[in-house]
């Protein structure tokens, strides 16, 4: 996932196995939001969590989609540091 911000505004991309999407969202303070289409399929994840620096960790839950592993839609561990 690579990720830039623009004053309160996220924006970027997230590659997966089904290719690259684009991902919107916001900060705020050391929170952060942001979801993803992923392509081909009816289904947006939902990123939250928070920064610690040059770190940022929180959970994903997707959302829509329908069945696959049972319909489940769980949260998720994710988490990220800046690359120079």
């Amino acid at each position: 996932m690579q990720v830039q911000q623009d004053g309160s505004k996220l924006s970027g991309t997230f590659q997966d196995e089904s290719g690259s999407s684009q991902l919107t969202g916001s900060i705020a303070g050391n929170k952060v939001s942001f979801s993803v289409q992923i392509p081909g399929r009816p289904m947006t994840v939902a990123l939250a969590g928070t920064t610690d620096g040059d770190k940022m960790s929180g959970t994903f839950q997707p959302r829509g989609g329908g069945g696959g592993r049972g319909g489940a839609q769980a949260s998720h561990s994710w988490s990220g540091i800046r690359q120079p």
